[in-house]
């Protein structure tokens, strides 16, 4: 590694999280731990030439933390990728694999993750004698959109050596993306967003909806918010459900029929529950994850470029899942517009105008919805599955995704066992089913009829 390599600040994404993990009690919580499932023989050689040619081609591979006076600033480093691991698993059973990782993605990266490699790989013969491919990122270098990104393309290479073809050059640079951000804060854009957070979004106090329910975790008393984040009590619970793929269609159908991104339906059903526990509010604000990547050049940058995007939902439920629907969608393409403005900003505007404390305000959902899958169009059949580095300081965590090209749709949640109550996420999935099922045969039943079901 250079001694004096270019330094460049940390994007805003990148920023939120590098503070997540100074100051949070258990450093591994920013880790994304995931494992490639391949359904098929494959050759083991050529499968690392194909994961080691991808990793080096992938900017986020090279993204390396420094230290820089009293802050953290980051730089791509020229060295190659570490050699990838291989373990023989064959001979034991899956709980001892499972075991295992347990242990790796709850690992904290070396030296505060300054000045390493912030990503680990291991090929693994599983106990079903099939191979897997184990990778555990830091989100400081990689967030889920870049982690598919770099599978897509191992695997894509896997193809191309397996069947001696040309391999395509990958642009892959990531600071034309980088650039647009660092000006945008010395651009007119910039306070134009802060203004629209500040007199359309917080124009009014939002109110807080808990995912424990009003009865179990109440607002602070004589106010509208409440805990939010705990960076103490972290040691979290990791849950998955299934959403089948029939379902997946007469929601994407109905979006379709109204014109609307998919993702609104997703969002009107956690709305629904998150309204049912919390005595019928009509005010419900929750975490919408979105992945800021307009463009090709985006898309191919790598790197963290995902952005907590505070989402108020502040409707009557009186209104007809139709219009409420329509709502939504209008409400996405508005706040989308002016999702450049960085969360700990817009958490800044709520915290000044309302005097909400630290670790304190109006969401407790954090939602993800990324219904693609890697690699659904290689020859080499393979499935995902996401694993919890065991730490959580967010009271409700859902990742909507595919796992594999089935169609079906997979609902992920992190909790922290000392915080969220251990019948929330089944209750929760329960509800959404209830709802997708009832929205999609009626589109003019009122969202308060949602609630009861």
């Amino acid at each position: 590694m250079p001694n004096d390599p270019i330094l460049y600040p940390l994007t805003a994404s990148q920023g939120v999280m590098y503070y997540s993990q100074k100051y949070s009690k258990t450093k591994s919580i920013i880790n994304i731990c995931s494992m490639l499932h391949f359904d098929a023989e494959i050759d083991v050689n050529i499968m690392l030439q194909a994961i080691s040619l991808g990793l080096h081609r992938n900017r986020s591979a090279s993204i390396r933390m420094r230290k820089d006076g009293k802050g953290v600033k980051q730089y791509f480093s020229e060295q190659p990728p570490e050699a990838v691991i291989v373990l023989d698993y064959s001979d034991k059973t899956d709980a001892e694999l499972d075991e295992d990782i347990a242990k790796w993605s709850s690992r904290e990266f070396p030296n505060g993750s300054f000045d390493v490699q912030l990503y680990t790989c291991k090929l693994i013969k599983k106990p079903n004698s099939f191979y897997a491919l184990y990778f555990c990122v830091s989100h400081l270098a990689f967030d889920a959109y870049s982690i598919i990104m770099t599978a897509t393309d191992i695997l894509g290479l896997y193809d191309k050596l397996l069947n001696a073809q040309p391999i395509t050059p990958l642009k892959s640079d990531p600071l034309p993306s980088y650039n647009v951000e660092w000006e945008y804060f010395r651009s007119p854009t910039y306070q134009s967003d802060k203004d629209f957070w500040r007199n359309e979004i917080f124009a009014t106090e939002p109110y807080y909806t808990s995912v424990n329910g009003s009865k179990t975790t109440p607002c602070v008393k004589g106010k509208r918010y409440g805990k939010t984040v705990d960076p103490i009590k972290t040691a979290s619970r990791h849950e998955n459900f299934t959403l089948g793929k029939e379902t997946v269609d007469k929601v994407n159908e109905l979006a379709k029929e109204l014109r609307i991104s998919p993702q609104c339906i997703y969002l009107l059903a956690a709305r629904s529950y998150l309204s049912k526990v919390n005595d019928d509010a009509d005010d419900v604000t929750i975490a919408n994850n979105i992945a800021r990547r307009a463009t090709l050049v985006e898309k191919r940058a790598g790197g963290t470029r995902v952005q907590s995007l505070l989402f108020r939902m502040n409707f009557s439920n009186s209104l007809t899942v139709r219009d409420a629907l329509i709502e939504i969608n209008a409400l996405q393409k508005k706040y989308y517009t002016h999702a450049d403005l960085p969360s700990y900003e817009a958490l800044g505007i709520f915290r000044e105008v309302f005097g909400v404390p630290a670790m304190y305000g109006y969401n407790t959902l954090y939602l993800t919805y990324q219904p693609y899958f890697v690699a659904a169009n290689n020859s080499l059949p393979v499935h995902l599955t996401i694993h919890s580095s065991g730490s959580c300081n967010m009271p409700l965590y859902l990742t909507v995704m595919a796992l594999d090209n089935s169609g079906n749709l997979n609902f992920n949640f992190d909790y922290p066992v000392k915080v969220t109550r251990k019948e929330v996420p089944g209750a929760m999935f329960e509800h959404m089913v209830k709802v997708f099922e009832a929205i999609t045969k009626d589109t003019q039943m009122s969202v308060l009829e949602l609630n009861r079901l």
